[in-house]
């Protein structure tokens, strides 16, 4: 009899035994999809920041480089026959100009700088405006331009920019060794034609839709020269940098012109 019931009592655990089985697995299958599910989302979204930041990177090397190229390429159409002090690059001209110094108060120093802190200014900007400056300020449209939002494009346009000359301005009367004892006056000096020159740039949208920006062939040199056009009025008009009128001494003394 007591073995007739020992038979019965594992008889009963493995029938336990039996009927949970199925339950685990199932159970452990779900949790290896769930696990492989997740990896895969982890997987794809790393790979997704990845693409992003790496499209971030190419538009603002890009954005720089335009940049770059119509500030230089405004200081030719305003200054075509005079010598330019670009500081260490002036040792490639092949017309003997001497040097005075290397990058400080050179027009090498602002060929560099004004196009980064636009790029990492106009940046800022845009991530602000397609994050939270769109819903703040219940604007509808999706995309700021000047066809779908002129006065915030242009109010956008005037504020970048300012901040990314004075930011320019400011380092520059900081770190300068040559203005010691003169930095708050610099400075000071700056900021009406910074104003003004700032206010000059109403054509932009213009000069880009006459260049045909984005669309067809060689857009990056039509913005390029667009963007050179821009540029023109705010250096010649605002700074007063035309001609004769905006060379610093050493570019006189290159000229063999006067001091003033």
């Amino acid at each position: 009899m007591a073995w007739a019931l020992a038979a019965v009592g594992a008889l009963r655990r493995i029938a336990r035994a039996t009927t949970s089985t199925p339950k685990r697995v199932v159970a452990t299958a779900q949790g290896r999809r769930c696990l492989k599910s997740s990896k895969v989302d982890l997987q794809d979204g790393a790979a997704g920041a990845t693409s992003t930041w790496t499209q971030t990177c190419k538009d603002s090397w890009r954005t720089f480089f335009v940049y770059l190229g119509a500030n230089g390429l405004s200081n030719a159409m305003i200054h075509p026959f005079q010598k330019l002090d670009y500081g260490a690059l002036s040792l490639l001209f092949l017309d003997g100009r001497s040097v005075e110094n290397l990058w400080w108060g050179t027009r090498l120093e602002h060929l560099i700088m004004v196009p980064a802190l636009l790029t990492i200014c106009g940046g800022f900007a845009d991530a602000f405006w397609k994050s939270i400056g769109m819903d703040l300020f219940g604007i509808s449209a999706k995309t700021m331009s000047f066809a779908t939002t002129p006065n915030l494009y242009l109010v956008n346009l005037y504020a970048f920019t300012f901040c990314a000359v004075w930011l320019f301005f400011f380092q520059h009367s900081r770190l300068n060794p040559d203005l010691e004892g003169n930095r708050c006056e610099f400075l000071r000096s700056k900021l009406k034609p910074l104003a003004t020159g700032m206010g000059l740039q109403w054509h932009a949208p213009l000069m880009l839709a006459l260049f045909r920006v984005g669309k067809g062939r060689l857009n990056f040199l039509r913005e390029t020269a667009a963007i050179a056009f821009v540029f023109l009025p705010v250096k010649a008009l605002g700074f007063e940098d035309f001609q004769e009128n905006g060379l610093s001494p050493h570019e006189r003394r290159l000229n063999n012109l006067h001091a003033v």
